[in-house]
């Protein structure tokens, strides 16, 4: 009886040896990035695979983009067990990948239950909320995440992004300025993020926007829609004069078809909140040779972002027919239109006094829909 119990503990001994050497072999393959290998030789001589096996051919199948071989083996690796904490994270992203996203989300709890203090496993759910626009949810695990020194800088991006999606521009700002400082400008991240500070600079009315949108377009000097941000950020700060080269630059680069296909016909130089709405104000390159040319338009914006409706300056034979005259100002309202012939400007115009007419237009049409509308009780 116990020369038989010894014959079979030496069988299953020779087994586990077995196992454990196939193991060490894909591990080291796999440390080595030789996937090809792992996935050539996963059924070699029949032998029976352990879960860490199969944990290992199912990562070379996710390095390869085959999601759904990582996904049969990764479950066979947990069916099998003993499992670990990697096996439930790289299955959830393989979910997360192939865009079962709520399906996911248990596969990252269960990693972090065995392994509570690694920042990837708590980024990697909030990657699933952000995905999914439960900014909230996202903005608690990639803060936890980032509460672990080895966290990777990306998340501190991603943190970002999505408090500015929220509207938390203070603590967005405070992200982006912390992604800047540890990122190198050669990193893709760095210039998202210090492009997306200027964003949130910029609505947030910060008059030093410039500074950051200056260092930006130094960096980047052909990203013509930084230099329409640092143009705003220039009248933003009443910096008008500044402001002129850049709008030299962006002339020069239509002329030479050169600017992105959004700003083909005209760029947004300055916006502005006025009676709680933002006003997004474009200007047009071209003049085309006809009776009627908009050079200036006002954009009023809806809270969802929107147009709602605009002021714009229009140039027409009636306007150029007095000698130094060149647009008037119109008020464009569900396919109607107002002029003002109160507010006529040529070329030299100065943009204080062409903003000031245009919020004088919205403030007496303002005052006119209030007037006409039936009182209420």
């Amino acid at each position: 009886m116990k020369i038989a119990s010894l014959f079979f503990f030496l069988i299953l001994s020779c087994h586990l040896i077995g196992q454990d050497a196939q193991t060490i072999y894909f591990r080291d393959l796999y440390g080595m990035e030789k996937f090809d290998e792992i996935i050539k030789n996963k059924n070699k001589k029949g032998e029976a695979l352990s879960a860490k096996s199969m944990y290992y051919i199912g990562m070379a199948y996710f390095m390869k983009g085959n999601d759904d071989m990582a996904l049969k083996y990764l479950d066979a690796a947990l069916a099998k067990g003993s499992v670990d904490h990697d096996m439930f994270y790289y299955k959830g992203m393989t979910l997360f990948y192939k865009g079962r996203y709520i399906e996911s989300l248990p596969f990252f709890d269960s990693a972090i239950v065995r392994l509570p203090k690694e920042p990837d496993f708590y980024t990697g759910k909030g990657e699933v909320y952000y995905t999914i626009e439960k900014f909230d949810s996202a903005i608690y695990y990639f803060k936890k995440g980032l509460s672990f020194p080895n966290c990777k800088t990306r998340f501190i991006l991603l943190l970002a992004e999505s408090y500015q999606k929220t509207n938390r521009n203070k603590e967005a700002k405070e992200s982006y300025k912390k992604g800047i400082s540890l990122l190198a400008p050669s990193d893709e991240n760095y210039s998202i993020s210090l492009y997306n500070y200027g964003l949130v600079q910029l609505l947030d009315g910060d008059s030093n926007t410039f500074i950051t949108f200056e260092k930006y377009c130094k960096l980047f000097p052909n990203d013509y829609s930084a230099m329409a941000k640092l143009i705003q950020s220039y009248y933003l700060a009443g910096k008008y004069e500044d402001a002129k080269p850049i709008r030299a630059q962006l002339y020069e680069a239509h002329k030479r078809k050169k600017l992105p296909s959004t700003m083909e016909e005209m760029f947004c130089f300055d916006q502005f909140i006025w009676n709680g709405h933002r006003v997004m104000v474009f200007e047009r390159f071209d003049e085309p040779k006809k009776d009627l040319i908009v050079k200036h338009q006002f954009f009023i914006l809806k809270d969802d972002g929107e147009m709602d409706y605009q002021v714009r300056s229009e140039s027409s034979i009636a306007v150029r027919m007095t000698p130094g005259h060149k647009y008037v100002l119109c008020l464009v309202r569900d396919g109607s239109y107002s002029t003002s012939w109160k507010y006529i400007f040529n070329d030299d115009y100065k943009y204080n006094e062409l903003k000031a007419a245009v919020i004088t237009i919205l403030d007496n049409d303002l005052a006119s829909q209030n007037n006409s509308s039936p009182n209420q009780k």
